[in-house]
């Protein structure tokens, strides 16, 4: 399948002519990005398999059958693969930054866990993964705004029968719906109020220790659904998480944020499209550059 046909499959069929005459104006990217990548691909392609690097552009390249299969198709999903990244990381950071201002007062909790485990050194990959409290914040801006309110889509394959004697037939699309899980009083406590330490404290009550993973931002579960669930969960996830980790720990160390006057302290209300709830586009957030512990 074509690069473009993949695309023209997210939209409707109504709105498949008008798509495509939208992703017609963009050709000249995947243009550029050919030629970018051809050589990559040429050079791969001597290579045998078990030479090739263990990466994203290697495991497209498996998965096509063709003998000599069109460039467009690779660097196509490539970049596809590439959008999803970046639109729902930088989503799930618009999220928690609208958190950050609406309630101003975790900002300085979690700007003293910072001081205490990175104090006037750089910032590293494995210290990010001590700050338990900002894991619980972002854990928790998942659950409470999180990226799609539908999430593990799957065809059936076969005919199947639940418990209850609702039937799901062969080939239907199902999927599991995220939000009201996340939202159900029976599976969090005030499951509708914003409880930034929510997933610390349950590690604590439950006696685990301070390498556990189990209330990880990163970590699925049946009850936590951001990033869906099982073999097929988000393989994505670890970056997504350590990208995130790294915006707000740079935010909170140079900058005091706030909403402006005219939102009057509430957070920014979410836009729900197409199942998805995105962070609202038409809000602002004031930056004002702060003294004290400079990014290293």
């Amino acid at each position: 399948m074509s690069w473009r046909a993949v695309l023209l499959r997210m939209f409707p069929e109504q709105r498949r002519s008008d798509a495509n005459e939208y992703i017609k104006r963009f050709s000249h990217v995947l243009e550029d990005c050919i030629a970018l990548l051809n050589p990559v691909l040429e050079q791969r392609r001597a290579m045998r398999e078990d030479e090739r690097p263990n990466d994203v552009l290697t495991l497209i390249m498996s998965q096509v059958t063709e003998e000599e299969p069109d460039p467009r198709t690779i660097v196509g999903t490539y970049l596809l693969l590439e959008q999803v990244a970046q639109g729902t990381t930088s989503m799930t950071f618009v999220h928690v930054l609208y958190y950050l201002v609406a309630y101003p007062e975790y900002t300085e909790v979690l700007r003293e866990e910072i001081r205490q485990v990175h104090g006037d050194g750089p910032i590293s990959f494995a210290s990010l993964g001590e700050l338990r409290k900002l894991d619980s914040y972002l854990r928790e801006t998942q659950r409470y705004s999180g990226f799609s309110n539908a999430t593990m889509n799957r065809f059936a394959v076969q005919d199947y029968t639940f418990s209850n004697g609702v039937k799901i037939p062969k080939g239907e699309l199902v999927a599991a719906v995220a939000n009201p899980i996340h939202m159900d009083p029976n599976v969090y406590e005030d499951a509708k109020e914003f409880k930034p330490w929510r997933f610390l404290e349950r590690t604590n009550a439950e006696g685990l220790g301070k390498d556990s993973k189990k209330y990880a931002m990163v970590t699925p579960a049946e009850d936590f659904l951001a990033w869906g669930l099982g073999k097929h969960a988000c393989p994505g996830r670890w970056y997504a998480a350590m990208l995130v980790k790294h915006l707000v720990v740079y935010i909170l160390l140079q900058y005091d944020i706030k909403l402006p006057d005219s939102a009057k302290g509430k957070r920014p209300p979410n836009l729900s499209i197409m199942g998805s709830s995105l962070p609202n586009l038409s809000a602002k957030v004031l930056f004002r550059r702060r003294e004290g512990l400079d990014w290293e």
